[in-house]
């Protein structure tokens, strides 16, 4: 996912809506299926109890690091001329569409 986000990106990047660069929308939807796959493996811990009432948490503060480091890293290596918010913001909306999405497929199973 890491070297997905530091591919090279066309200059001047496409937008949607005016605003919204496509790379962004991307990004929610790569942590969408990254928390969705992570809860779903911190959940099956058979030994660690604790990591399996806490998945959620876990899984969610990883993601919000996760996404913080990946566009510090865009920074520094110059891919991104500036902090990229657009970026950000997707991805804190792809982490809690992941969590919703985890929570109503398996409410029953776990």
């Amino acid at each position: 996912m890491g070297l997905l986000f530091l591919a090279p990106q066309s200059n001047p990047p496409h937008t949607y809506f005016g605003m919204i660069p496509s790379r962004s929308i991307l990004h929610g939807i790569m942590f969408l299926g990254f928390v969705h796959l992570w809860i779903g493996a911190f959940k099956k811990q058979l030994k660690l109890g604790s990591v399996r009432l806490k998945a959620i948490k876990i899984v969610f503060g990883a993601a919000f690091i996760f996404a913080l480091i990946t566009e510090l890293v865009l920074y520094l290596v110059g891919l991104n001329s500036m902090f990229s918010l657009w970026n950000l913001l997707f991805d804190i909306v792809g982490a809690a569409l992941g969590i919703l999405t985890f929570k109503l497929l398996y409410q029953q199973c776990y």
